[in-house]
Formats: structure tokens, C-alpha cells, sequence
């Protein structure tokens, strides 16, 4: 059990940092645009959900406290739907994948493409990030911590 720990400490680190780093260059290039928020805060809680992980690691390490750990849970839980109904709001409201799909449709009857293209290829590379992988990793961390939480309140 408690190199599984471990691993979960490790694994938690990393996912911060890649997340992080993530939403940093996001942050970088410009926020401006829905869609580049909407990916930025997608990395940004990701991120900080590795920080709880890592988190929730360090407390079952040092001493089986289950409040601490439910509490961890029950946070990124939070989290992770409030990133999953802003996605699904802002793809609604903004058209994401139907914009993705008309710049597209258009590249294909171009021949050249100039500098009059680099505002459309930054947002056909942001709408292209933010689909519905965002909330296939948003399930996938919900049942994760679901299944921490019901490991540590055992």
C-alpha cells in the first residue's frame, strides 16, 4: 500500500507540473479569445487537482487521517465539475467545434496560406485543444478521486 502511495505522490507531481506548465504558455500567448480561457482553466485545475492529489498522498503517508482526505476529494471533485459545465456551457454558447469545423472547411479551398491566416491557425489550434477529450479527462479524474475517497473512508 504504501508504495501505491508513493506512486500517487509522484504521479501527482507530475500531473501538476505538466498541467501547470499547460496553462502557463495558454497564459503566455494571450487569454483573450473564450476558447483560450476555457483551455486555460481546463490545465489550471487540472493542475492544482495534482497538487491534491499529491496532497491527499502526503496525509495517508503520514497517518490515516480520512477527514483530510474526503475533504481533498470532495475539492477536486468540485473542481472538476466546475471545469466540465464551464466547458459545456462556453462549447454551447460559442460554437466551439462547429468554428472548428468552418475554418477548416475553408483551409481546404485555399492554396496559400499568409499572414493574414495567423489570427485563424492560433484559434483553429485552441479550438481544435478544447473538445470533448476535456471532458473525457474530466471523468476520468472525477471517478479517480471518487475512488480515493472511498478507499480512504474505508
Amino acid at each position: 500500500m504504501v508504495v501505491l502511495l508513493y506512486l500517487l505522490l509522484i504521479g501527482g507531481l507530475l500531473i501538476s507540473v505538466s498541467q501547470a506548465s499547460y496553462a502557463y504558455v495558454i497564459a503566455k500567448v494571450n487569454v483573450s479569445t473564450a476558447e483560450r480561457r476555457v483551455h486555460f482553466l481546463h490545465h489550471a485545475v487540472h493542475s492544482v487537482c495534482g497538487i491534491l492529489t499529491v496532497l491527499a498522498a502526503v496525509t495517508l503517508l503520514v497517518g490515516n487521517n480520512q477527514n483530510s482526505v474526503a475533504f481533498i476529494c470532495v475539492a477536486a471533485c468540485a473542481l472538476i465539475l466546475i471545469d466540465a459545465v464551464i466547458y459545456l456551457i462556453c462549447s454551447h454558447i460559442k460554437s466551439f467545434a462547429a468554428r472548428r469545423d468552418a475554418i477548416k472547411r475553408k483551409w481546404k479551398g485555399e492554396k496559400v496560406f499568409g499572414p493574414e491566416h495567423d489570427s485563424e491557425v492560433s484559434e483553429y489550434r485552441a479550438l481544435k485543444e478544447i473538445t470533448e477529450k476535456n471532458l473525457l479527462r474530466d471523468a476520468i479524474h472525477f471517478a479517480f478521486y471518487v475512488l480515493l475517497f472511498l478507499i480512504a473512508c474505508r
